[in-house]
């Protein structure tokens, strides 16, 4: 590895530690993307890569400056393009197909009670907790309908008519 790093030092006519800069800024922004949890300076890494390949092939120190601009700025880029294509909206809402159960009848299978908050309905083959609508007790037994989700708990109301 030295022999290859002096062969490319002879070439440069005085220029021996360029390449030495690109190396201590890589590592420098490699270091500081490691020590980051957030994508903060990956593509200047990428940029001072590029740059240290275009000093190792004997580039001047103004192309060296201008491919470690352009670089970095396209994969600023690129990593931009693919942040907003993976990224989730938080209006964005996900479906869980729990609102089937509205509008549906249930059977009250434990007492619902609004002080306590406790309850419990079977409706559609599952169980779940359940809050009454008009915050009065609702007995075992009791068919109730559906009205509504409150977080986890279904929303009931008695029906007069319910058989």
């Amino acid at each position: 590895m030295a022999d290859l790093i002096g062969a490319f030092a002879i070439n440069y006519s005085g220029r021996q530690n360029e390449w030495l800069l690109w190396l201590i800024l890589a590592v420098f922004f490699l270091v500081v993307e490691l020590a980051t949890v957030n994508l903060v300076s990956i593509w200047f890494f990428i940029g001072t890569v590029a740059a240290l390949v275009v000093t190792l092939c004997g580039g001047g120190f103004a192309l060296q400056i201008s491919v470690m601009l352009i670089v970095s700025l396209i994969s600023l880029w690129v990593f931009w393009r693919c942040r907003d294509r993976m990224k989730v909206s938080p209006r964005r809402v996900e479906f869980t197909n729990a609102d089937r159960i509205i509008g549906e009848i249930a059977l009250v299978t434990h007492d619902i009670d609004p002080i306590r908050k406790i309850g419990q309905i079977s409706v559609l083959g599952q169980t779940w907790s359940a809050v009454s609508a008009d915050e009065h007790p609702i007995a075992k037994s009791t068919k109730v309908k559906v009205v509504g989700l409150k977080g986890v708990k279904a929303v009931v109301e008695t029906q007069k008519n319910l058989l």
